[in-house]
């Protein structure tokens, strides 16, 4: 039946050509249950196709073939609307069993925008466009400093990941699924950053004798920690104060590690709220606490003074 109204509608067309009296007024041509896209008749397909009509022979199954998709539309255009949302849950997700925490087995690749959050530990992240194995974000996670500061360059750009997703549920990490030295790609329109230098080596006064710092691990929120570094004397802030100090905030129990620049030792450190265990000094260079306040504020200071050089350290004198 669809073939004969489609048959009989070519024929009325072509007919208009031969006969001007002959045509349809716009609603009718609006009206009309075989259009393929918008206004155009089904006939348009059969013109397009190379097919002629009128007292010529033409192919009908393909015409059949072209009534069938056209009945299908709905389902074809739900498919393209899932698609990306498919796309995404066939990621290599990680699995976990009895064993715990699992890496997937083969690599997979996301896409998304870069972003440095700084937070109680500063991370960076992936902001997917499509949410993979139940994430929204992932972390980034890089063995090499370098690489570290090299993948910070690319914040705020879109770029895809590729590598093994692994489930991240210690407090080392800020994500629950993060993905081990991706390989990044970049789109087009990334303008990366400088690279940032290491503050750590940065050189300070010859002449300090001695300064105190105060570390600041403030839980509220998203987190957040601040570093202060200043002399004895004046209270004359140091800057950058990551060449005078340094720590490191662990996972589970959140203890929290702290110590001076070389060739200077700690001495003096007192702890807001005071841990009742006091300090872990297994490494006089090097101690810990375990932090109190897990919802507030918690504050360590010390000060750091310059070790004397041993005899055995200092430069003989120049010959004459």
């Amino acid at each position: 039946m669809a073939v004969a109204r489609a048959k009989s509608s070519c024929r009325r067309e072509s007919g208009t050509r031969d006969n001007p009296r002959r045509h349809f007024s716009l609603k009718q041509r609006n009206s009309r249950r075989f259009s393929i896209v918008g206004q155009f008749p089904l006939c348009a397909l059969i013109t397009a196709l190379g097919i002629r009509t009128g007292k010529s022979h033409f192919n009908f199954a393909i015409l059949k073939v072209g009534v069938s998709l056209w009945k299908v539309r709905p389902l074809f255009i739900w498919f393209l609307s899932v698609f990306p949302f498919l796309a995404a849950s066939a990621q290599n997700c990680p699995v976990r069993d009895e064993r715990g925490p699992a890496e997937a087995s083969t690599a997979s690749t996301l896409h998304g925008t870069i972003l440095l959050h700084d937070e109680l530990r500063q991370w960076l992240g992936l902001k997917l466009e499509q949410p993979a194995c139940g994430q929204a974000e992932i972390q980034l996670v890089f063995s090499d400093i370098k690489a570290m500061r090299s993948a910070e360059t690319l914040r705020g750009c879109t770029a895809s990941a590729t590598g093994n997703l692994f489930d991240s549920p210690t407090g080392y990490y800020s994500a629950e699924i993060a993905i081990s030295n991706p390989k990044l790609k970049t789109d087009s329109s990334c303008h990366p950053f400088p690279v940032k230098p290491d503050l750590s080596i940065a050189p300070i006064p010859s002449n300090l004798k001695s300064f105190r710092a105060s570390i600041t691990v403030d839980y509220r929120g998203k987190g957040h920690v601040d570093v202060r570094v200043w002399q004895d004397a004046n209270n004359e802030l140091l800057q950058p104060w990551q060449s005078f100090v340094h720590y490191f905030l662990t996972g589970g129990q959140d203890v929290m590690w702290f110590g001076c620049r070389e060739g200077f030792r700690i001495r003096g450190t007192t702890q807001t709220p005071k841990s009742p265990d006091g300090f872990i000094e297994d490494n006089r260079d090097f101690p810990g606490t375990v932090l109190q306040d897990m919802q507030g504020v918690n504050k360590v200071e010390f000060a750091c003074e310059k070790e004397p050089q041993s005899p055995s350290s200092r430069k003989a004198p120049a010959p004459n």
